[in-house]
């Protein structure tokens, strides 16, 4: 039979397999439990079951990440290593020439005060003509034949006088990246410019400021700077340092020394 038609009251209509978006009272019930499928507890233990990683998966990624670790480390050590280095040097050769340059100014040119056959010490000539140019040192110390100078950022030299004549008379300078490395030796005579973590520059009676040993004389080209870098022997080596400054302060990929 026919249900006879109300006043103010609400009609619905839609199609059979769509809900409504408001339902009358009394049907709320009825319907949620046509949306709901699982409960909310089963759902969230499903996705944390998915998320997880199983020992095997954890063990091969740590493995991976190991690798690629190993691969890479030891060469970002040593280009740091290298980096060091050549900001090391650069810093010392600029330290000592602007030192050279101020003492110049009071005294002339440096081959006039250079260090000649009347400077027994090395020490002695370092604190008449250049100590108080340069900064930032931590301590000096002289011995009996060399002189020990360490600054604060814990590099130093130790340096001497070398035998001769005065028109051939030089200063040693044996430059450290750790200043521990240049007092290592009981004498001097077991010093070395190896070319890794001690360079070789040196104050020429010629008036010059070399990054090698060469007062005298030059080596002619770089070919030859590498080859005298390369010498078996560490006391030998003093073109390392020159070759590093030929190369724009630079350790090159072909320099001969490991550092």
């Amino acid at each position: 039979m026919k249900q006879p038609y109300r006043k103010n009251e609400r009609h619905i209509y839609m199609p059979d397999n769509q809900l409504p978006q408001s339902l009358p009272r009394g049907r709320e019930t009825f319907h949620s439990s046509l949306k709901r499928t699982y409960r909310p507890n089963v759902l969230t233990s499903y996705r944390l079951n998915r998320a997880a990683f199983t020992l095997a998966e954890v063990l091969i990624t740590l493995g991976i990440i190991g690798v690629v670790a190993a691969m890479t480390i030891p060469t970002l050590v040593a280009n740091h290593r290298k980096r060091t280095v050549e900001v090391a040097l650069a810093k010392f050769y600029t330290t000592m020439n602007q030192a050279i340059k101020l003492a110049e100014n009071d005294y002339g040119e440096l081959i006039y005060w250079a260090p000649d056959s009347n400077s027994e010490k090395f020490g002695e000539w370092w604190e008449k003509y250049l100590s108080k140019y340069v900064k930032n040192i931590y301590k000096k110390e002289a011995h009996d034949i060399y002189y020990d100078v360490a600054f604060n950022d814990g590099s130093g030299f130790r340096a001497y006088l070398t035998d001769g004549e005065a028109e051939s008379r030089n200063a040693w300078i044996f430059f450290c990246l750790k200043f521990e490395k240049c007092i290592e030796a009981n004498d001097i005579e077991n010093n070395k410019f190896n070319g890794i973590d001690s360079f070789l520059f040196a104050i020429c009676k010629n008036g010059k400021f070399v990054s090698s040993g060469y007062c005298e004389s030059q080596p002619g080209s770089r070919d030859a700077l590498i080859r005298g870098c390369a010498n078996s022997d560490p006391h030998a080596r003093h073109a390392c340092t020159m070759l590093i400054q030929y190369d724009g302060w630079k350790i090159s990929k072909d320099y001969p020394q490991k550092i």
